[in-house]
């Protein structure tokens, strides 16, 4: 009987070190991901910031053209307006 007992202590004591080594195991992985998943995260906001640096400088583009779109007209008309007084 006693040699059952001491089985029986020596497999749950196996079965312990085991589970505490796959939980430490799980731990470490764990820890690895969230570290990932930082790093991760910190590029999307730098990726962010550079999309919107870039829409920012497409918005400011768009409106340069529509300036200069605008002033080209103006000088048309002022350059038809010279012709004809020219005549």
């Amino acid at each position: 009987m006693r040699f059952m007992h001491l089985a029986l202590h020596l497999l749950l004591t196996g079965a312990l070190v085991i589970s505490v080594y796959k939980t430490s195991e799980a731990k470490g992985k764990e820890n690895h991901a969230s570290r990932e998943k930082d790093a991760i995260t910190l590029e999307l906001n730098d990726l962010i910031r550079v999309r919107d640096t870039l829409l920012q400088e497409r918005n400011d583009l768009k409106s340069q053209i529509e300036n200069a779109n605008s002033e080209m007209s103006r000088l048309g008309d002022m350059l038809a307006f010279h012709l004809r007084a020219c005549r």
